[in-house]
């Protein structure tokens, strides 16, 4: 399983040995789908956190009210906001 960690500089995800980082000065706005938060530069996506990887909606919400503080984009309102782990 893939392991996303996060904090005021950047972003990172873990699986296995392999392992992805993506500071947010190089994040220009976040587009939030059904399933995944897209990070984008300025014209293409960089990174994604797939919402697969928040264990509940309680910490949905939270990682979307965190996201919304870090940089500008689209999110949807809770009610769409997508499948979660069970």
């Amino acid at each position: 399983n893939d392991v996303i960690q996060l904090n005021d500089q950047w972003v990172e995800r873990t699986s296995g040995t392999l392992s992805i980082k993506q500071e947010w000065s190089g994040v220009e706005r976040i587009t939030e789908t059904a399933r995944v938060f897209l990070l984008w530069d300025k014209s293409r996506p960089v990174f994604s956190i797939e919402k697969s990887a928040v264990p509940d909606r309680a910490q949905l919400r939270s990682l979307r009210q965190w996201l919304r503080g870090k940089k500008p984009g689209h999110f949807l309102q809770d009610a769409d906001a997508g499948p979660t782990r069970s």
